[in-house]
């Protein structure tokens, strides 16, 4: 099975090749008699060894046994120095054992021995400064390379699936080491970064399942997606405090985690990326040290830690970063983040408190969604969005205070949260979205600000103990797209539904009452009356009632109790400003 991802992998990578490139040129036969086909370089004064015809396909079997490279060729009377190996060369040549480099050549092409399956022995001299993509990728048979270092870059693929490669020596030339450049050299079981090196790629040591250790070293700034992916008898890593980057799953699949004393781990200057849900015991804790930057995409995605210090340094984390971190209990994020990524603490069942610091602007899509032990969430002024999902499914939150600086609540943000008792939306909230607080079990009572001009499809559906709503709205539409331009509140047909509306009170700005018994949905409602002094209204903002000096505080009957509306006959409308006035209702 192994064996058969890394032929997967070989046989998708080759397949991204040319298969059709220039024809030789002119062909010369070297000390050992054998012909040697070259193409014309650098203005007909150089020549690149290459394949005879158009297509190296059809001549795989050209080169055989043992192959010595001049270091130049005689041909019309002149001397042309052979100063390359040019793509494709040798690709697919199987009986190719061994090949001499000369040091005239300063550069290797692009698949030059790819799928030499039997190649077990290559001289590249100090002249080579550039060995390009996939250049030795398949050399099953091949034993060991030196790199020299005259080499600045090892490129992608470049010795990709040499799996019979059991030794490399990497030179303290080598800055940056490319993508998928040793995936699938199975027979490695050791590796040295040289203090040159500041850059791994994606997949670089990815699928090397004998690989047991890794020396990385202090030069490096950043590991790539995937690096050591699979190398499953990894058991020794040692982060550098110069790696400020480390790409997702770079240590996935590996034994490291299990060596860990105590179930404690420390990174680096960046956490490590990892899926541990196979490996983190139920205790573990993660303790980040200052200097980090950045949580990566699924860093610690489902994996079974139980606490998590984040210093001071953190910026920003990931999408999934904490997702289905089951036994995470409490998170303290730090000023310094300013964003964290969609669902990254979504199912994180045992998360009971979380302090989201001024610096967020958004919570992202399904940032808490299923965290069911969560009982309140404090949300600071500097929140402008809640995203879609946000806090779906938080079942235990039995409050929560959403600042006047937020202007939209996202679809299904705070869907099934069954604990809620009442939900106050301030004035800056312009858009509730479709099933934001259905299901809501709890909510008795809501409080909809000035501000609002949309309200979504079953907004507050499912809403069964629902007895009382504030609406400070003081225009309403019937236009759907007049919301855009803040004409007046547009509430889609069945954003109240279940219970039915005609069971709830709802109370609205005196000034509007006829137009809220006019205006479905909301003359659906069983009682509308008048907002007054006892009733709540929204957090942190001027109030309708504020604006207008002069409005309506009570309903009396002429023996002087309260009425919730006017009733038929005469009535005493008491003023804010203490007049009262005597209205006869027929």
């Amino acid at each position: 099975m192994k064996q058969s991802i890394i032929t997967i992998l070989l046989t998708v990578l080759m397949s991204m090749t040319e298969t059709i490139a220039f024809a030789h040129n002119i062909e010369a036969k070297n000390a050992d008699g054998k012909t040697i086909y070259y193409i014309w370089t650098n203005n007909k004064t150089e020549l690149a060894v290459s394949y005879r015809g158009s297509n190296y396909h059809d001549f795989r079997d050209r080169y055989k046994g043992k192959v010595v490279i001049p270091e130049s060729v005689k041909y019309n009377g002149s001397t042309y120095p052979v100063t390359s190996i040019g793509k494709d060369a040798f690709s697919g040549c199987s009986p190719l054992t061994s090949v001499v480099i000369p040091t005239s050549v300063t550069s290797i092409g692009k698949f030059a021995f790819a799928n030499c399956s039997r190649l077990t022995s290559i001289t590249i001299p100090n002249s080579v400064t550039y060995i390009d993509g996939g250049a030795l990728i398949g050399c099953t048979d091949l034993p060991s390379i030196t790199i020299p270092n005259s080499v600045t870059s090892i490129s992608d693929e470049v010795f990709c699936g040499c799996s019979g490669l059991t030794s490399v020596t990497i030179p303290n030339s080598v800055t940056s080491i490319g993508k998928s450049a040793f995936m699938g050299c199975d027979g490695l079981t050791t590796v040295t970064i040289p203090n040159s090196v500041t850059s791994i790629g994606d997949y670089a040591f990815a699928f090397i399942y004998g690989l047991t250790s890794i020396t990385i070293s202090n030069s490096v700034k950043s590991i790539g997606e995937c690096a050591f992916k699979n190398c499953e008898s990894l058991t020794s890593i040692n982060i550098p405090n110069s790696v400020t980057s480390i790409g997702k799953d770079a240590f996935s699949e590996t034994a490291w985690y299990n060596t860990q004393p105590d179930g404690v781990v420390y990174a680096g200057k960046v956490v490590y990326t990892y899926k541990g849900k196979e490996s983190m015991s139920y205790n573990s804790q993660i303790i980040i040290e200052e200097g980090t930057l950045g949580i990566s995409d699924y860093a610690f995605s489902e994996g079974c830690l139980a606490s998590i210090t984040i210093p001071s340094s953190l910026k920003a984390i990931g999408n999934y970063a904490f997702y289905g971190c089951r036994v995470l209990s409490s998170v303290t994020i730090p000023n310094g983040v300013t964003s964290i990524g969609k669902s990254a603490f979504a199912q994180c069942w045992d998360l009971s408190s979380v302090t989201i610091p001024s610096s967020i602007k958004v919570i992202d899509d399904y940032t808490f969604q299923g965290c069911r032990s969560l009982t309140s969430i404090a949300i600071p002024n500097s929140l402008s969005t809640i995203g879609d999902y946000a806090f779906e499914n938080c079942s235990s939150l039995t409050s929560v205070d959403i600042p006047n600086s937020v202007t939209s609540i996202g679809f299904s943000a705070f869907d099934s949260c069954t604990s809620l008792a009442s939900i106050t939306i301030p004035n800056s909230v312009e858009y509730i979205g479709r099933n934001a607080f259905r299901e809501c079990r709890g909510l008795n009572s809501v409080t909809i600000g000035s501000g609002v001009t949309n309200i979504g499809s079953d907004a507050f559906s499912k809403c069964e103990k629902m007895s009382d709503v504030y609406s400070f709205a003081p225009k309403l539409t019937t236009n759907i797209y007049s919301y855009l331009e803040h004409e007046g509140l547009y509430t889609e047909e069945n954003a109240f539904n279940s219970p039915d509306p005609e069971y709830l009170t709802l109370h609205v700005p005196s000034a509007s009452i006829e137009e809220y018994r006019t205006i479905s949905p909301w003359n659906r409602f069983g009682n509308i009356v008048a907002l007054t002094d006892d009733d709540p209204s929204p957090t942190g903002i001027k109030t309708l009632k504020e604006e207008n000096p002069n409005y309506p505080v009570g309903i009396y009957s002429l023996d002087g109790k309260r009425l919730q509306k006017e009733q038929r006959g005469l009535n005493i409308i008491r003023m804010n400003d203490g007049s009262s006035k005597i209205i006869l209702k027929k």
